[in-house]
């Protein structure tokens, strides 16, 4: 069952947060994802009440549960996972569909 993951991102340090940007698809390529959009804080909304008024949205596929979840604890991507934190607040959430 394919599943998204919503990320909410409040970029920190923007000469952090582009470095891990730069690598983060080969990160979610690496377990059978894909970045399905993104959209900046400056792009169209159909609501804005402040939520999140300064975050990116980025959405995420992965064919299964099973993939997401190794994207997140493979350890080969640690420095990966630390670099988005180090860069941003960040919410994922796990949509299944």
């Amino acid at each position: 069952m394919t599943v998204n993951v919503v990320g909410v991102v409040e970029v920190q340090d923007a000469e952090v947060f582009g470095k891990y940007a730069a690598i983060a698809g080969d990160a979610v390529e690496k377990h059978g994802g894909r970045i399905v959009g993104r959209a900046m804080h400056s792009d169209g909304s159909l609501e804005d009440t402040g939520a999140a008024s300064k975050a990116i949205f980025v959405l995420l596929e992965f064919p299964a549960e099973e993939n997401a979840q190794a994207w997140m604890s493979d350890p080969e991507l640690k420095s990966v996972h630390e670099m988005r934190r180090s860069g941003a607040k960040t919410t994922l959430r796990l949509i299944k569909t």
